[in-house]
This record gives C-alpha cells, structure tokens and sequence, in this order.
C-alpha cells in the first residue's frame, strides 16, 4: 500500500481536507492513511505525531485566513480597511467552520510556533487601530471587543439562531458599523 510521489504537503492537504469535511474531533490518521491510499505507519515517514499534524493544519489554517484578511485591506484605507477585515473575517469562517474551529483552539495547543502564527491576526488588528486609538492597552480592549462580536456573531450565525426574514447579513454590518463608529481619528497623526 505505497504510494509514490507521497509529500508532507499532500498529507497536510488531504488532512486539511478531512478535517473540513468531518472535524478535528472526527479526525483520525487511520482515515488520513486510507484517504491517502498508505499504511498509518507510513504517515509517520512525513510527521511525528498527530499532533504535530494537527499544529500544521492550524498553521496553514491561519495563514489561509491572513491571506484573505490581507487581500481584503490591501487596498483600503482607515474605517473602511476595519470593514473589510470584519467581512473577510466572516466569510472564512463561513467557508471554513472546521478550519476556523481549529483556529480558535490554538491557545489549548502548548505550541510556540502556531501560537506565534496566531499573533500576526491580531497585530495587524491592531496597526490598523493605531489611527484611532493612541494608548496600546485601549487599542487591546477595542480589538478584544471587536473580535468577540464578530466571533459571537458566526457562532450564534453557525447555530442557526438567525433564522427570521432579516438579513444576517445586514445585522453583521451594522454590528460591526456600530463598533467601528465610535472610533474616532486622533489628530496628533503626521502625515
């Protein structure tokens, strides 16, 4: 049961896959090994443990969403590059509930690098407050509220509460233009 041309980014991948499609808890390397045609101990050929694994797909989960969370603000500027963060934000975990679970655990995960990978979120949270909010500790509990609504929003959204005629939608942006309104811009900004 040998597969040739078998590399650490197909199993990542195909992990990846599964977990999307079943979830972390539903996960297994016997059912990664059968997914991908090999014996479970030739999975370790490529990886050391499951959990180190497990850490790789959070790792390539993080960066999927900073890819989108960056492409998103590439080309926007002040409360509107905070919109569009909001929005991108939603939308991955919309597309990705597993993968976003994943992210979610990575504080549960004694693992320095994936932790690290989860920082680069929030610091670029945080440069894009810096315009409105000078002190840092005030930037952390805005950008603390600000990623708890937009969590709190895609769970309650995730467990289906939202079901009435209006939209979802619609309710996410105004949350998020309620939070984003009572920023204002500091004047003490050189250009």
């Amino acid at each position: 049961m040998s597969r040739k041309g078998l590399s650490s980014e197909i199993i990542l991948n195909t992990a990846a896959d599964l977990i999307s499609e079943r979830g972390e808890d539903n996960f297994s390397m016997r059912e990664l090994a059968e997914r991908l045609g090999i014996k479970t101990s030739s999975l370790y050929n490529h990886t050391a443990s499951m959990q180190e694994l497990l850490a790789d797909v959070g790792k390539a989960a993080i960066s999927n969403l900073n890819k989108a969370l960056e492409k998103a603000v590439s080309e926007k500027k002040g409360k509107d590059s905070l919109m569009a963060m909001a929005i991108a934000y939603r939308s991955f975990a919309k597309h990705n509930p597993e993968l976003y679970k994943m992210i979610l655990s990575i504080p549960s995960i004694n693992n320095k690098t994936l932790s690290d990978c989860g920082h680069i979120l929030v610091n670029e949270l945080y440069d894009l407050l810096e315009p409105y909010i000078a002190a840092y500790e005030e930037r952390v509990h805005f950008a603390r509220a600000f990623r708890s609504a937009m969590h709190g929003f895609i769970s309650l959204e995730h467990a289906d509460f939202f079901r009435n005629q209006i939209s979802a939608d619609d309710s996410y942006m105004n949350m998020v233009k309620i939070l984003l309104s009572t920023l204002t811009e500091r004047e003490d900004i050189s250009c």
